[in-house]
């Protein structure tokens, strides 16, 4: 079983052809550690046997066999899965303001999507929002670990990591490191593309986050080590021959910008980053020692920091304090500015006024001044029953109530204070939460699993609905009326859950 390295929230993107193409959007629609881009009992089936290679066919009616729930409780509108004979993950998901959900990530082998044959490398999939059927796919060689986001406009942009000859929005690259583009809504077309490019055999950059701003700006962050030319901007050196953080800006309009935070002899990297409403971004921080933040030094050790940065020049605004121990794997800023944060910890987590412990999940809301209270309202839940293995993905719920909703793994039965008894079928199962953060209590909490081992990847939240993917292993799990086809290995699973 292999754990995706990322999540994403909300995303929107497109790869084509043999040596990567990605241009005209022909659809209807070592340590540098894992990030989320910023986003945006019921129905939905599965076909088996005899289906195509490739997927499952989505349909509705009926309950899920293996998944059980508090009441009241998200149902299963649909889902769908797709795979290859070898290990597949899925690393990003969006589901777009028009209805679309695209899902992007890995196959190890020749594969199919629908009636598409993906190769070996980096998929997209696009699926409908409302049936789960694949309207169209797309494979991506010389690619991989692909994140996606969208904006509110349709807009998206798109990051992976590539190795070979590739082709963005019809300009040629070569080389081995990080890619982004961005899409145009309607029209599909790749335009602003450009790479990352590791110098040397040694060096090494990774796209662990990806964000659009409100005036279309795209932002990432990551870890890096060696020297990278970060687009024509730097080149980069990292402190020593572990990894370094850096954020980089590409505005609309104006000059990008790098910043990179980093101390020899320790791993950093910047694992997610979202814009704010006043079009900065906010970046959560994985140091390892007194690295510099600019107009001060963070303190020694390991844990989180948040950073607010200009997102004109990368001038550093606001510093958090250090969140001992914790490992941010989700990050969404809400309407109201709020920032939702998940992820899991190293140790044990001084989070403010409460502890997290060591492999312990964590969900936590964080005012704008990067304030944490539990006085008055609680707003940290440590998720313990949650697998502090496996990616964390939280983000508000779009139907005005003010509610958290949580997605995760767990694996052993487990008694959870935030989160109540929690009992699986076997191996890894699956966990969909929703938190009142007014009383701290779960409004429910839905778990869906097999005999074998699933694991969510990415969840993206929509107004009516949650769309959630990841993997899982064997013939048997039953989200709505039929296991999910499994064509070998690890396959992956995409559905449709009404909140």
């Amino acid at each position: 079983m292999r754990f995706a390295s990322s999540l994403t929230i909300s995303g929107a993107f497109v790869l084509a052809g043999c040596n990567l193409v990605l241009g005209v959007v022909p659809l209807s629609g070592e340590d540098l550690g894992g990030g989320v881009a910023q986003g945006g009992g019921g129905g939905g089936g599965a076909g088996s046997g005899g289906e195509p290679a490739g997927g499952s066919e989505p349909g509705g009616g009926g309950s899920g066999g293996t998944s059980t729930c508090t009441s009241p409780c998200a149902t299963v509108e649909w889902a769908t899965s797709f795979g290859s004979p070898s290990d597949d993950d899925a690393t990003g998901l969006a589901l777009g303001p028009n209805g679309r959900v695209l899902v992007t990530g890995d196959f190890l082998a020749p594969g199919m999507i629908g009636t598409t044959d993906i190769g070996t490398g980096g998929y997209i999939a696009q699926l409908s929002a409302t049936q789960g059927e694949a309207v169209g796919a797309l494979p991506g060689e010389n690619t991989s670990s692909p994140l996606v986001t969208i904006d509110d406009a349709g807009n998206g942009a798109i990051a992976g990591s590539y190795d070979g000859n590739i082709v963005l929005g019809g300009s040629p690259f070569s080389g081995r490191g990080a890619f982004f583009a961005r899409q145009a809504s309607g029209t599909g077309m790749l335009t602003g593309a450009d790479v990352l490019l590791a110098s040397d055999a040694a060096a090494d950059v990774k796209i662990l986050s990806i964000a659009l701003g409100p005036d279309g700006s795209i932002a990432i962050c990551g870890g890096y080590k060696g020297t990278v030319d970060f687009a024509g901007h730097g080149p980069e050196t990292s402190a020593g021959a572990n990894s370094d953080a850096f954020v980089m800006v590409i505005p609309s309009s104006g000059s990008p910008w790098v910043r990179s935070f980093g101390l020899a002899g320790t791993n950093n990297s910047a694992q997610v980053i979202a814009f704010r409403d006043d079009g900065n971004v906010v970046v959560g921080l994985r140091k390892q020692g007194a690295i510099d933040l600019g107009f001060e030094t963070a303190p020694a050790g390991t844990g989180m920091i948040l950073l607010a940065l200009d997102a004109a020049n990368g001038d550093t605004l606001q510093v958090s304090e250090q969140f001992k121990a914790c490992l941010p794997k989700s990050m969404v800023v809400g309407s109201d500015g709020m920032i939702y944060l998940g992820g899991t910890t190293t140790g044990t987590c001084d989070f403010g006024d409460l502890l997290v412990l060591e492999n312990t999940a964590w969900a936590a809301l964080i005012d704008p001044a990067f304030q944490s209270s539990n006085t008055e309202v609680p707003r940290l839940w440590s998720l313990d029953g949650l697998s502090g293995e496996t990616p964390v993905a939280v983000a508000p719920a779009q139907d005005g109530t003010g509610d958290v909703l949580v997605g995760g793994s767990f694996a052993t039965d487990a008694s959870s204070k935030s989160l109540g008894p929690l009992h699986t079928a076997g191996g890894y199962d699956l966990l969909l939460a929703r938190l009142d953060p007014a009383t701290g209590d779960a409004v429910y909490v839905a778990t869906f699993g097999s005999d074998l081992n699933e694991t969510l990847s990415a969840i993206s939240v929509g107004p009516s609905r949650a769309i959630v993917t990841g993997s899982f292993t064997g013939p048997n799990l039953v989200l709505v009326d039929e296991p999910l086809t499994l064509e070998g290995g690890d396959d992956v699973f995409v559905a449709s859950l009404l909140y």
